[in-house]
Formats: structure tokens, sequence, C-alpha cells
């Protein structure tokens, strides 16, 4: 597995917030503390179900990843076994497409979306313009330096 880059990901409609993980859940939230620039830096893999596409695992917690589960987007460490692994990838890879957003790689117009401070993987409707601001965000520089 290649690590592309290592990034913060800022919401676009809410200047300053940005993707981190708190408890186990993603969550976007403004950033005040360094354990905050922590939990909001990532590094930016080679796709664990598809190299052609992108994961998230934390830069602060080793083997953990964003991923879906639920409807939510959680950090949780990547299993050991196979079948639970297999599943996991699946729910940790996502295509950057070219507006912004991440789309589930298994779960077809579904896609990362803040929610009064949480993160979601919700489908995208028909008429999608408030969902698609609340679907984008920057790559940029990782807030946590080492």
């Amino acid at each position: 597995m290649i690590c592309r880059a290592i990034a913060s990901l800022e919401a676009v409609n809410i200047p300053e917030a940005f993707i981190r993980h708190k408890n186990g859940l993603g969550q976007l939230t403004a950033i005040e503390s360094d354990s905050d620039r922590q939990d909001a830096t990532f590094l930016i893999m080679d796709g664990l179900a598809n190299g052609q596409l992108l994961s998230f695992q934390a830069k602060n917690v080793p083997q953990a990843f964003l991923r879906h589960r639920d409807g939510r987007i959680r950090l949780e460490d990547r299993p050991q076994n196979a079948e639970d692994a297999k599943q996991f990838d699946l729910d940790a890879t996502f295509a950057w497409e070219p507006f912004g957003s991440f789309r589930s790689y298994n779960a077809p117009n579904h896609y990362i979306r803040h929610r009064n401070g949480e993160l979601w993987l919700d489908e995208r409707p028909a008429d999608a313009d408030a969902f698609d601001e609340d679907a984008t965000f920057s790559v940029v520089a990782p807030l946590a330096v080492d």
C-alpha cells in the first residue's frame, strides 16, 4: 500500500471546518488544539479494495482508516481476519470525484457528507445542490506536522 499524500480535508461550504476523527466517529469541526490537528490529519493511501482509488488512514492511529458502517463514517482498525478485512476494505475505499467529493466504492451514488457536525455516507439525491455543498471538501496541507 502506497501513501500518496499527507493532508487534511476542509469543508468547502464551512471554511475552517475539517474532517477529523473523535471517539471512533468521523466529524466535521473547527480545529482548536494540537490534538484536534492530529485527529484531522490523514495519510491518503491507495484504496484498500482498489489501488486506483483512495483510503484515508489516520496519521495518529496506526492501522485505523475511515470507513462507512451503518451509514456513519467511522475510524476503525483494519481487522486481521481475512473475511472481515475484505468487507472493511470495501467500506474504506472511496473515489475522488473531480468536483471534490468522495464517493463510496461499494455503495454506488453514496458520498461522504457532513450533517450537523457528523460525517455520514448518504445517497446523492436527484436535486443535489444543497447535498453537493455538504459533500465537497478541499484537500489541504496537513494540519499536524511532525
